[in-house]
């Protein structure tokens, strides 16, 4: 399940929906993901991430952008 809130341009600040298919503004910046991490640090456990493989596996349980 994607917690995505949006995208938002780390230089210029403006935010666009998360159903857009752009990636790039259209003066080459890059577009960073918005998560909800109040639904994110209120439903994944820390500790099961620390314990988990030693791999990205451990991950698992973070969205996917």
């Amino acid at each position: 399940m994607s917690r995505v809130i949006g995208l938002k341009c780390r230089e210029c600040g403006a935010e666009y929906p998360a159903v857009i298919r752009i990636h790039v503004m259209s003066v080459s910046r890059p577009l960073e993901v918005n998560y909800d991490w109040d639904f994110i640090s209120d439903h994944i456990d820390k500790k099961k991430i620390e314990s988990g493989p030693k791999s990205i596996w451990r991950y698992a349980d973070l969205p996917a952008a």
